[in-house]
């Protein structure tokens, strides 16, 4: 539910200073500030518990015993409203409407001076509905009509309506009346009350913001207002307001902001003819395109755009069902609203999917090479994206490129924005040339449009230095981050949130040159800007908190390739400081993950090596074990990313390979050959990829033959077995495994993960081992 969504993003803002949050994440911060204060938490209108599950009480998967204990006391409830009788397990009370003692008491409340005869008369004409006596007891006390009264052109007025209403429930047809009732007599008074009603009954029936009905009706001074339905004196609309909140048609609902009863709109909405609906959906779309507060590029989490989204998603909403022509209007306003999904709310799925509509009416109406097409193609594929399909970005953006290159020119910074995504793209294909190509070009584009100090520069900067870096050019990483950090610096100032991720980054370049004295001080600077701007149990803080659990302790190879993060060499030697500081971030993730998210596994993977580091081999087999069931789920069991865990675990079994143990050499031969065989076959490895080349270091380390490794290669083609005999024979005379029998030795492997020379004994073959190497591919990357 959007509303929700907002309303406790803006809470977490309000109650937990936690700007910028996620739904989910805000969900959590709003209840851990909940915890033990006496709290009453209602939702209202609910559909059914599944509407609304996502925003209960955490449960005890999700936080510690002690925080679901505390939604378990009494002082704290929850009640919820709806029109829906059917709650498994949840105590409910039916509800409907007032009994007649609660009607009259209403009335006499309102109008004390009434007999209880006018009362009871007023009740049976109107019913026990509390929207309609409210209109009723407004009417009268308005003066438009005495209590006795009343009931007799309550009557005429029904009459005169005659089938107007007979389609309606009798609660619909009873507001209808009152409300007709009330309009006819106001509106000869205040024209403007009608446009005011109408606007209101297309948006949310919940915070519609006093300001925009102003400027929709009456406009800025020197603007021509209302699109349809010409311009009204400011002095009149506000006069307009005051009477409908009067007459309880509208309801203050806080500072600047009014509602209005569903059912009320259902009945304004009622009497218009299909046509009459349509235009005055249309123009309410047209305004709140017009009005989006993200137009201009304004991407900051406010609470402009925040109460703006429910009212764009409910006109849509009536747009679809109004038989309408899809057309450009409705394109933009699905634009914009999968945008904030995307982007401002962190809920690709749902941008996708309103982009996607957005995108088939685009074509529809412009053709599939228009510019607004190409815009479209580059968000939707920034959604695939980020829902992990990159192959689908990749083909989206190549065609927003080819789009936007021949109308604007390969030289325009609108292209330059496609290139980095792209560029981007290539990259998490595994393609860092290719990234590094498009991002150098976008580089050259936005330098030229924007200046060298622009901070839409320090981003291409960034991407680019992670492309340099994953070509193995470190130090042209470091420049290029460094750069992007002095931008953001005077852009965003020292201690900025912005900064943080950057500093993050350049702190993991610095480990990786062997700075790890100068990659701790970046690192703990971020983790300091991160704590004061979110909070210590953040995400965001728990990535950092592996980074620095990095400077901490040594890194194996494939921890880094897990979550490119630097070495640490453990030179400081405070491995148990990195344990902690990896068990802390776990902690954060599984609060806002849940225990089976797949950046646990990484975190998992990571602290499992690092008590691998202080010699508990059976805690870090549990850990590597737990990471890997995650991934076999989220990825499925033939992903890149389990053969890297399965390297790790394979690695547990090294000491016992090592002793010649038959058992465990069988077991970890088994998890190699898996490995193998998902590295050889997966689309985005296959045998000329770095992490297979590096896997195949590992596992000669190891004690395993290309010979053992390729018998799980059932199906691969017969030329890729034409390596066996000759790279298995002179392996097998090179390389032998360290004899892992000392605590010295155990350390002595672990920096041999980041320089494989240091890992084997080499015989006298030695001579010809670089060439071996360099004839198979396996001295590719300088970087180990």
């Amino acid at each position: 539910m959007y509303n929700l969504d907002i309303q406790f993003i803006m809470l977490a803002e309000a109650w937990c200073k936690k700007p910028g949050l996620k739904p989910e994440e805000a969900v959590v911060a709003v209840y851990r500030y909940l915890k033990n204060k006496r709290t009453l938490l209602v939702f209202d209108n609910a559909v059914d518990r599944a509407d609304i599950a996502p925003y209960l009480p955490p449960s005890q998967s999700a936080l510690s015993d002690q925080l679901t204990a505390a939604f378990s006391s009494k002082y704290f409830h929850i009640l919820i409203i709806s029109r829906n009788a059917e709650w498994p397990q949840i105590p409910t009370l039916s509800l409907s409407g007032f009994t007649q003692q609660e009607a009259t008491d209403f009335v006499r409340q309102r109008l004390p001076n009434a007999t209880p005869e006018a009362i009871a008369t007023l009740v049976d004409t109107v019913s026990t509905l509390p929207l309609a006596l409210s209109h009723a007891v407004a009417y009268i006390a308005e003066g438009h009509s005495s209590l006795e009264d009343y009931p007799k052109q309550f009557a005429l007025h029904q009459l005169s309506l005659g089938g107007a209403i007979t389609t309606q429930t009798d609660a619909t047809q009873t507001v209808l009346s009152t409300f007709l009732l009330t309009l006819f007599r106001i509106k000869q008074q205040h024209p403007i009350i009608e446009p005011i009603l109408h606007a209101c009954a297309y948006l949310a029936p919940e915070g519609i913001p006093i300001a925009w009905l102003e400027t929709a009706l009456a406009g800025p001074e020197g603007v021509e207002g209302a699109y349809k339905l010409g311009r009204f004196p400011l002095t009149e609309v506000r006069a307009g307001l005051i009477t409908l909140q009067r007459h309880a048609l509208l309801q203050a609902s806080g500072t600047g902001l009014l509602n209005i009863h569903r059912l009320l709109q259902q009945v304004i909405r009622h009497p218009l003819t299909p046509s009459e609906q349509q235009t005055q959906i249309t123009w309410m779309l047209q305004w709140l395109t017009d009005i989006n507060p993200q137009k201009g590029g304004n991407t900051t989490a406010n609470q402009a755009w925040r109460a703006f989204i429910p009212h764009l998603e409910t006109n849509i909403t009536h747009y679809d069902q109004s038989g309408l022509v899809e057309d450009n209007l409705l394109a933009l306003g699905l634009f914009q609203l999968g945008h904030i999904y995307l982007y401002l709310l962190g809920q690709p799925a749902r941008g996708r999917d309103l982009l996607e509509h957005a995108l088939k009416v685009e074509e529809a109406h412009y053709g599939r090479d228009h510019y607004q097409v190409a815009t479209t193609l580059v968000n939707l594929g920034n959604a695939y994206g980020n829902l992990g399909d990159d192959g689908k970005k990749r083909e989206l953006l190549e065609h927003a490129l080819k789009i936007q290159e021949a109308y604007y020119g390969r030289d325009h910074y609108v292209v330059a924005i496609t290139l980095t995504n792209l560029g981007n793209a290539y990259g998490d294909l595994g393609d860092a040339g290719k990234k590094r190509e498009l991002l150098e070009h976008a580089l050259k584009i936005q330098e030229k449009h924007y200046g060298w100090d622009y901070y839409q520069v320090a981003i291409t900067l960034e991407n680019l230095g992670n492309a340099y870096g994953d070509l193995g050019d470190v130090g042209k990483k470091r420049d290029l981050l460094e750069r992007a950090l002095k931008i953001k610096k005077a852009h965003y100032g020292p201690n900025h949130y912005e900064v943080a991720p950057t500093l993050g980054n350049l702190g993991n370049v610095y480990g990786e040159l062997g700075d790890v004295s100068k990659q701790r001080n970046l690192l703990e600077h971020a983790l300091k800007i991160q704590e004061a701007h979110y909070g210590r149990d953040h995400y965001a803080v728990a990535l950092t908190l592996t980074n620095l659990s990095n400077a901490y302790g040594d890194l194996s190879l494939f921890q880094k390739w897990e979550t490119n993060l630097s070495n640490g060499y453990d030179e400081l030697g405070q491995r148990a400081k990195r344990r902690d500081l990896l068990e802390r971030a776990l902690k954060i993730q599984e609060t806002y993950y849940g225990p089976d998210h797949y950046q646990v596994a990484i975190t998992l993977t990571n602290l499992g090596n690092a008590y691998g580091a202080l010699g508990d081999v059976g805690k870090k087999r549990e850990l590597l074990e737990r990471a890997l069931k995650i991934k076999e789920a989220y990825y499925g069991p033939d992903h890149y990313e389990v053969a890297i865990t399965l390297m790790n675990l394979v690695r547990v079994f090294q000491p016992l390979i090592a002793y010649h143990k038959l058992q465990q050499s069988k077991t970890a031969l088994q998890i190699a050959q898996r490995a193998y065989r998902i590295l050889m076959t997966h689309p985005h490895c296959g045998a000329e990829h770095p992490l297979t080349k590096r896997s195949l270091l590992t596992l000669y380390g190891c004690g395993f033959t290309l010979t053992d490794l390729q018998s799980a290669l059932v199906s691969v083609e017969d030329d890729k077995a034409e390596e066996k005999t000759p790279l298995d024979t002179e392996l097998a005379q090179i390389f032998h495994p360290l004899d892992l029998s000392s605590s010295e030795d155990d350390e002595a492997d672990e920096v041999g993960e980041q320089n494989p020379s240091a890992k084997y004994k080499v015989s006298a073959a030695s001579v010809s081992f670089a060439a071996l190497l360099s004839q198979h591919g396996l001295l590719a990357s300088s970087r180990d």
